[in-house]
């Protein structure tokens, strides 16, 4: 990413919290919520929310809620990304998806990763932002099971 337009403040802070709840070993139901943040320079909170449901892995599953929220996003950004998902803190952390792109997208294994077409728009992604990947803050727990749960309005979240 530009340093330079990132100490100029042009590129804008953004949290994602994503949350599943998921039925299903390995294969199942699921649905996710990915919670963006950031605070204006006013100091207001500005918040959107995602969801996504699927029939398939927990992992696939977190990895399009990730993508989705991600797309959300109409100018260059940090994110921090907040998920319990080794699978997808492994990938982006350890910068896989350039290795991945080298071979043809093929891992080490010369197997195809799974999930493939998420994880190419994933990198296209990576080509605009600049992304992180953290273990999942509880920040917003209570009020993100709340919403998997049908028991609250995604607006009230972070609106106290």
């Amino acid at each position: 990413m530009d340093e330079e337009r990132i100490k100029r403040g042009k590129i804008v802070d953004i949290s994602i919290y994503i949350l599943a709840s998921f039925h299903g070993n390995p294969e199942g139901y699921g649905k996710a919520i990915a919670f963006l943040e950031y605070i204006k320079s006013n100091g207001q909170i500005h918040t959107r929310m995602e969801t996504v449901e699927l029939e398939g892995t927990k992992n696939a599953l977190l990895l399009k809620t990730c993508v989705k929220a991600i797309e959300r996003l109409n100018k260059p950004c940090h994110i921090t990304i907040y998920v319990d998902c080794p699978y997808i803190q492994g990938t982006l952390n350890r910068r896989l998806l350039e290795q991945w792109k080298q071979r043809d997208w093929k891992r080490a294994t010369g197997q195809s990763p799974a999930n493939l077409s998420d994880w190419k728009r994933m990198y296209n992604l990576l080509g605009v932002h600049q992304v992180t990947v953290e273990k999942y803050n509880k920040k917003y727990d209570k009020e993100l099971k709340r919403i998997l749960e049908g028991k609250r309005i995604w607006n009230e979240v972070g609106n106290k």
